[in-house]
């Protein structure tokens, strides 16, 4: 597996998660309502930036089951951008988790003004 050392897209993702878990929880737990199925322990979210001194030689996290595994790891992937940053590092391996796509809400659309349509018999738009 080829680990990147050093990587813009890598550094700001981990900035991005920082700052989600410290100041947005509420954000966090809207995102973890949309993410679908699990970790395969492949270890690649380990690994990106630099390798985290938790993983074992066969590359499993000597903590994953333990209260001391930091939450920014228990809650990982965020979203997508999650996802991305594991493929770009990964490669072909996949990770377990996915997230549903959320339907756009309608927004109603806003009159400015009065508004006529052109088929419509003149006394009917007084109405």
């Amino acid at each position: 597996m080829n680990v990147h050392r050093f990587s813009m897209p890598l550094l700001l993702g981990k900035i991005r998660r920082f700052l989600i878990m410290r100041f947005r929880p509420n954000t966090l737990a809207q995102r973890m309502a949309l993410r679908q199925g699990g970790c395969h322990r492949c270890a690649i979210c380990c690994q990106l930036l630099y390798r985290c001194p938790m993983l074992s030689k066969d590359n499993l996290c000597m903590i994953y089951e333990s209260a001391l595994r930091p939450s920014v790891c228990q809650h990982f992937p965020f979203d997508k951008r999650d996802l991305d940053d594991v493929a770009r590092v990964g490669g072909d391996v996949g990770c377990g988790y996915a997230f549903v796509r959320v339907p756009e809400e309608h927004t109603p659309l806003e009159l400015t003004g009065p508004q006529t349509c052109p088929g419509v018999n003149a006394s009917l738009r007084e109405l």
